[in-house]
């Protein structure tokens, strides 16, 4: 998963044509990479997994 997630964030930043990885490029991919890998065991159905990723992207700080 997070090799994925790794090369998913490396193409979206040569797609900016750079050749380093910012943490808005992991963000931008992250939800793509992982929400369909989270299994949730909920009593409320119309929660995703998209909104669950974006949820923790939002709430966890980017380390600096």
């Amino acid at each position: 998963v997070l090799f994925r997630s790794r090369r998913g964030a490396q193409a979206w930043a040569a797609m900016a044509r750079r050749a380093f990885v910012t943490p808005d490029d992991v963000q931008a991919v992250a939800g793509a990479a992982l929400a369909h890998r989270v299994l949730l065991a909920t009593a409320r159905p119309d929660v995703t997994g998209a909104q669950v990723v974006a949820g923790l992207l939002q709430t966890v700080p980017v380390p600096l």
